[in-house]
């Protein structure tokens, strides 16, 4: 995914993605390579200073917010609860 403004067609400039809550660090063009799209849910791209300042300097280039479908716990991931009494 590769996104670009009039004044980034000549610089590297990636926007900082992340994924669930988590800033992924990547290669350039390689952030998404993971990412089913068929689990991708909702996607936010965050441009300004004042939407990017919780990401500092990270953020400079713009943020990409992604989220994907939650995977439930199957029984066997599941952890059980501590023993009581």
């Amino acid at each position: 995914l590769r996104i670009r403004g009039s004044s980034s067609f000549s610089s590297d400039a990636e926007p900082l993605y992340v994924i669930n809550g988590v800033p992924i660090r990547a290669a350039p063009g390689q952030a998404l390579m993971g990412v089913n799209p068929r689990q991708i849910t909702r996607i936010d791209v965050l441009k300004d200073a004042g939407a990017t300042a919780i990401y500092g300097s990270r953020g400079a280039n713009g943020v990409v917010l992604i989220f994907t479908v939650r995977r439930e716990a199957s029984p066997a991931e599941a952890s059980p609860a501590p023993p009581r009494g």
